[in-house]
């Protein structure tokens, strides 16, 4: 089925009378009730609106069904605001484009099957000589692709009015149009598609509210893209072919245009043979001089064969075109200058592109959700440029990726260092330029986690993302955010802000990346406080993820009253005390057991309360693998006297051999030994201090544990290489005491003094991937931000025309 069409068009009561004994799943009715209820005034100006082109006479057996030969007499600017949760729903400029393009197709019937109208209409198909153009500067005289995207899950599914209030552009300058994923239900069942507002009103509402997967026919569309069609039907004042039922003549049956023979209901399928109504000769404008068949191919009909309008509808849209102050502005060609409509330049006005993780596919749409793109450290990142008007240059700009720099319209990074880092883009054609500098879009997972002790009870003063959280907090008194008001212990939680929401939609927050490759089993343990409200339904999935969460496997959920910690309340959940918490504990099936471990808790939202985490513990039993920490495998530039680090394991003694082979049997071999402590990794007992050992030289280590006497598997073998030269302050003395850089160690920040002619500044992690470049201007301080380094050894690079110095820095945190 095609077409199964919510017209949201307020009829006054007259018209409507026969659609209430239709059935009322379209909508139609509660739409209606629902406007006139809040405005009863309207109805008259309903009434009058209606009646516009209903009295044209068009002698339409004496003319020719039209196709489309010449320019459109008007043109309407359109605006279509794409209302999309984390994503989900936001499709493409070229599934948008592809709604305007059959839109068009059908106004001007150009449309491919116009050659399965019957015989009996051909002569009454109408060309209705209006073309739609998406809107090229918005209302702030800025350029614009016409569409707006946002992110916003409560008022993306079940949409209504609502929507509106989101984002709306003014009806006397552009067709608003609003995907959603899904439209309200009217309560008489099927699927709400699309509804509309007939002229007049509340013009902040006018437009098209409609499902994604029926616009235009690509991308997600399942559908021959005439929802829309339809419903731009309804904004330009026609009705339902059945609307009025066969009533007396045809100027009062039907949808009162007399070249549409009237339908007595709604009807599906494509029955050629159906006849509903017998009066089709009845009034003087009839266009029929004997009784004819449902006009089932009319685009206002709900039949699967829809392909054409009628002259009779032309006559009916034009006439409110032409005759309402709103539409008459729109469609002047002061509106189309203004909206870049017509004599619009398009050279590179705005630079813009999306990210994508090398695997999926491009969505062909920029998507802003207020969080960072996630990645792995060593994943390859794809860039997609979709900045407007027709770029013929593209400069891209990496903060801490390899390549840091490229002119490649679309090109692909690789990262390796964990962190959060920006990303530049400036496009340019032979007149204009653009740029943007998007702040924080990549946020770089590391491939092995933290080990346990694994213990988060929130109680930091940074931003979450900082602390490696990654919250949906949508702005809209819906998502995550770290709390002081109310906690378990300490004096922070996790809180889901929910009592003030729509009661629809979901968030997600999703934890850091942890290691529990060394776990025979693991639990995850954490305190809850919720309230139900007026016996809502809410849930809360907790879902894991072993590769940073590009995809997430569910392992528990709690819906409702198992959710609720205490009893139901209407008001905001606050002042909460012990018994107010539920604990709760989840085991970790062990395929997920591995060194890049993800958890998140995804509510789907049902009108409940406001939920409450706390003391997020993994906790349970360790195996007898070692595994290990620092120095990483291949690390170069060690210091002579470096820690080996590893992850507890259980057993009673740890054993370790460095050496200068692979093999573990030089003459250089040292071996060690010493207790198991706590069973804790990052504590004294996992840790070994070597000292003095030979610069520019390559080392090899190993761990095992013991267990009652017997020896587990050894671990992997690493290696790590020396600094060159003999130690730290050797090294630096490159420096002539000239240049200086402080605070090192450091943390958020750096500061270079004493550079004395212009040059260059790079960075380069303790592997040799350079991190960082910055342009050094000799005479000032120079600031390096380290904020999202991770902790380690790296080194600045330092490049003027006199010399070339090289420092070693340290992030401490």
């Amino acid at each position: 089925m095609k077409n199964i069409l919510l017209a949201g068009i307020f009829l006054f009561s007259t018209i409507f009378t026969v659609g209430q004994n239709q059935s009322d799943w379209c909508g139609t009715d509660s739409y209606m009730e629902e406007m006139f209820n809040e405005h009863p005034e309207l109805r008259e100006e309903y009434r009058r609106i209606s009646k516009m082109g209903s009295e044209t006479h068009i002698p339409v057996l004496s003319q020719t069904g039209t196709r489309s030969s010449g320019p459109a007499q008007y043109k309407v600017p359109v605006v279509v605001h794409v209302v999309h949760d984390n994503c989900i729903g936001n499709i493409s400029l070229d599934q948008i484009q592809d709604g305007i393009d059959v839109l068009n197709e059908d106004f001007r019937r150009l449309n491919s099957d116009t050659n399965a109208t019957r015989a009996v209409f051909q002569n009454v198909a109408a060309d209705v000589e209006v073309e739609f153009e998406l809107a090229r500067i918005d209302p702030n005289g800025n350029c614009t692709d016409g569409v707006v995207r946002i992110n916003d899950p409560s008022n993306s599914y079940g949409a209504n009015n609502n929507v509106k209030d989101v984002s709306y552009w003014p009806a006397d300058s552009y067709l608003n149009i609003w995907i959603v994923n899904s439209v309200r239900g009217s309560g008489g069942g099927g699927i709400v598609l699309g509804y509309a507002q007939f002229p007049g009103g509340n013009w902040n509402n006018y437009g098209i509210v409609m499902r994604h997967d029926r616009l235009g026919r690509v991308g997600t569309s399942v559908s021959d893209g005439r929802t829309l069609t339809h419903e731009v039907g309804h904004c330009f004042n026609l009705y339902h072919t059945f609307q009025s039922g066969c009533g007396g003549s045809c100027s009062n049956s039907g949808d009162r245009v007399c070249d549409t023979p009237p339908s007595a209901n709604s009807t599906f399928g494509c029955n050629t043979g159906q006849n509903t109504c017998s009066n089709d000769t009845q009034g003087q404008q009839s266009a029929f001089s004997t009784d004819v068949v449902d006009q089932i191919e009319n685009y206002m009909s709900y039949d699967d064969c829809q392909n054409m309008f009628t002259l009779g509808q032309k006559a009916r849209m034009i006439s409110v075109l032409n005759n309402i102050p709103v539409l008459q502005s729109l469609t002047s060609q002061s509106n189309l200058v203004s909206t870049g409509i017509v004599n619009f330049n398009e050279s590179v006005c705005r630079a813009d592109f999306e990210v994508n993780i090398t695997g999926a596919q491009p969505s062909g749409a920029v998507c802003e959700t207020g969080k960072p793109i996630i990645a792995c450290v060593g994943d390859t990142v794809s860039f997609f440029d979709r900045s407007f008007f027709n770029p013929q240059n593209y400069s891209w700009s990496f903060e801490g990726a390899q390549p840091v720099m490229s002119n490649a319209e679309n090109p692909r990074v690789v990262y390796s260092e964990p962190g959060t880092y920006d990303v530049e883009l400036t496009v340019s054609d032979s007149l204009d330029s653009a740029s943007v500098v998007k702040s924080n879009v990549i946020k770089i997972l590391p491939q092995v986690g933290k080990n346990v002790p694994i213990v988060e009870s929130f109680e930091f003063s940074e931003p979450a993302i900082d602390k490696g959280w990654i919250l949906d907090d949508f702005s809209q008194q819906f998502g995550w955010e770290v709390t002081n008001f109310d906690s378990y212990s300490g004096s922070q939680s996790l809180k889901l802000n929910n009592f003030f929401s729509s009661g629809a939609g979901e968030a997600a927050a999703e934890s850091p990346v942890y290691s529990l490759e060394n776990m025979d089993t693991a639990f995850l343990t954490f305190k809850s406080a919720f309230a139900q409200r007026d016996g809502s339904f809410d849930i809360l999935r907790l879902e894991v993820s072993t590769n940073c969460g590009r995809s997430w496997s569910f392992i528990d959920s709690k819906v409702g009253p198992i959710l609720a910690s205490t009893d139901p309340i209407n008001g905001p959940l606050n002042n909460l005390d012990e018994s107010d918490w539920a604990s709760n504990s989840v085991a970790i099936p062990s395929q997920y057991l591995t060194s890049n471990f993800r958890f998140r808790f995804r509510f789907q939202s049902n009108g409940g309360n406001d939920l409450y985490l706390d003391d997020i513990n993994i906790e349970g039993a360790l195996n007898d693998s070692v595994i290990l920490i620092s120095p990483k495998l291949a690390e170069i530039n060690v210091n002579t006297s470096p820690k080996l680090n590893w992850a507890a394991a259980r057993g009673d003694e740890y054993e370790i051999e460095v050496d200068r082979v692979p093999s573990f049997n030089s003459g250089w071999l040292q071996s060690y030994s010493q207790p198991v402590g706590l069973g804790l990794s990052n504590s004294p007992d996992t840790e070994k201090q070597l000292i003095n050992l030979d610069s520019s030289t390559t080392y090899y280590w190993r761990v095992r544990v013991i267990d009652n006497g017997a020896a587990g598997p050894w671990s992997e073998t690493w290696r790590f290489t020396t600094t060159p030269g003999i130690n730290t302050s050797v090294y630096e003395s490159q420096e002539d005491n000239e240049i200086k850089m402080y605070p090192n160690p450091a943390n958020n920040r750096v500061v270079i003094s004493g550079i004395d002619n212009t040059g260059s500044i790079r960075v380069y992690n303790s592997v040799g991937v350079n991190v960082l470049n910055k342009v050094a201007s000799s005479g000032f301080d120079q600031y390096l931000n380290t904020s999202r380094f991770a902790e380690g050894v790296y080194y600045v690079r330092i490049k003027t025309e006199n010399s070339t110095v090289t420092k070693r820095l340290v992030i401490a945190r």
